[in-house]
């Protein structure tokens, strides 16, 4: 049987995995090698979820900045890597994707939750929210929203678009695609 898109098996699949499980299945098929993670209690399902996974580092930080470094390296070093991190700490690593990434011309794929955007529910969240994308638009970075689990693709295609432009690039990644097993989120 051939399973497309959109076909009541890949619905179903969909719908019994949580949001988490899908994005690690996805970013597996991908092939990635190293997974770069600052902790944040909102991507705590996603980041279990990564840290369980055999196939690949999984290789928790605690700057930011660290991450652009070390992503820049294992891409350097031929290895596919992902940094994950919350919009606040983009906020605080522009100096180091600007003076490793962008002005080096390695690519480096972020996976950035979107706090205080649509459906924050915390409002000292919305003002970060807000800059998010103007602070990528200053510094030149492409980036990208993923929303759904149908667009799980994106994850792979944003890392070769940052291959291909040479410079970094970022997914924001809404909350609903951070639920957990049974729907559950953690704020």
């Amino acid at each position: 049987m051939t399973l497309t898109p959109g076909s009541p098996a890949i619905v179903q699949t969909i719908a019994e995995q949580s949001p988490s499980t899908l994005i690690k299945d996805e970013l597996v098929r991908q092939g990635f090698q190293l997974i770069v993670s600052y902790p944040d209690h909102r991507m705590a399902f996603l980041q279990r979820e990564l840290q369980q996974e055999p196939s690949w580092r999984y290789l928790p930080i605690a700057r930011e900045e660290e991450g652009i470094g070390i992503c820049a390296g294992a891409f350097c070093g031929g290895m596919k890597a992902l940094l994950i991190m919350p919009n606040s700490g983009f906020l605080t690593c522009c100096n180091a994707i600007n003076g490793i990434a962008l002005l080096c011309g390695i690519p480096v794929l972020m996976l950035v939750s979107w706090r205080g955007s649509l459906g924050e529910k915390r409002h000292f969240m919305m003002g970060m929210g807000k800059v998010t994308p103007p602070v990528m638009d200053a510094l030149g970075m492409d980036h990208f929203v993923l929303e759904k689990p149908e667009q799980l693709g994106l994850l792979g295609e944003a890392y070769d678009h940052a291959v291909a432009a040479r410079k970094p690039v970022a997914v924001l990644i809404m909350r609903e695609m951070l639920r957990g097993r049974g729907g559950a989120m953690e704020e």
